[in-house]
């Protein structure tokens, strides 16, 4: 193991520390108001980044702490197509959330019992290529893949529909809701 000499241990197989290096992705800005923002710039060291982060978390008031936003800047089309936009969310008989699927914005979601698809259901009333969602930036939109068993929605039979959090999903003998973001 190697040491930085900040003290942090990383593998010997690695140049650099990666927590120090990670510093080098972020920018963070905290809002005390609408008015006024702290701004935590990039420098050679981050740890002094570090410090001043918990120094302003420290001498903040507790009601200005509820104001309190983390913001991470980077590329506006790799953080859309990368962005977690909601989970479909399994449910038991019982109505009892079971199991959750995350959601990524720009992607396709093929859903079955099949290896290839992204979301694997073990189940024998789902087809191998059951069904697929699809994220459009501010839309989830589902589309049958001529399931044996079909794809209901809010208790209709669909080929292609958009969901929302309303929506209650039936694939086979297995209930879904969506959750957005």
């Amino acid at each position: 193991m190697k040491e930085c000499s900040r003290g942090h241990l990383y593998p010997d197989t690695l140049d650099h520390c990666p927590v120090c290096d990670k510093g080098m992705e972020f920018q963070t800005i905290f809002e005390n108001s609408y008015e006024e923002a702290v701004t935590l710039k990039k420098s050679e060291d981050y740890h002094i980044a570090a410090e001043q982060l918990a120094w302003s978390l420290t001498n903040k008031s507790n009601s200005n702490r509820n104001l309190e936003k983390t913001i991470f800047l980077g590329n506006e089309d790799a953080m859309k197509k990368n962005c977690i936009v909601g989970w479909l969310i399994e449910f038991n008989e019982n109505e009892l959330p079971i199991n959750s699927y995350q959601l990524i914005c720009g992607k396709t979601f093929l859903i079955g019992r099949d290896a290839d698809c992204n979301i694997i259901l073990n189940n024998k009333t789902i087809s191998r290529k059951h069904c697929s969602i699809e994220i459009k930036e501010d839309q989830i939109i589902i589309h049958d893949n001529n399931s044996a068993n079909g794809t209901i929605v809010d208790g209709t039979l669909i080929k292609s529909c958009n969901l929302d959090e309303k929506s209650y999903i039936t694939l086979g003998e297995l209930n879904f809701k969506i959750k957005y973001v």
